[in-house]
């Protein structure tokens, strides 16, 4: 039987914001570390911030410059995957 691998795409539009979301509070990394306690398997690109990638097993964040996420299209190699639809969650604060 084939594992599922579940992965999430966002893009930044500046270096400081990638590196915040990255490892930001709020972004889905900090989530996961909140929810499992699992810190990532790893993570790769942070210093060059033009495609982050943080490995968590079973599921991937990849986070792109503008010019990365057009250069690498990812959506066009993943075209066939199912795809879910999150609304904007309002702050809690």
């Amino acid at each position: 039987m084939r594992k599922m691998v579940w992965g999430v795409g966002a893009s930044a539009g500046c270096v400081p914001q990638m590196k915040s979301m990255a490892a930001g509070p709020r972004f889905v990394t900090s989530y996961c570390i909140f929810t499992t306690g699992e810190l990532p398997l790893s993570v790769e690109g942070y210093s060059q911030a033009e495609w982050v990638l943080i490995d968590y097993a079973d599921f991937l964040v990849h986070i792109f410059s503008p010019k990365a996420r057009d250069y690498y299209a990812l959506e066009r190699l993943w075209r066939a995957a199912k795809t879910l639809e999150f609304e904007q969650q309002p702050d809690s604060e």
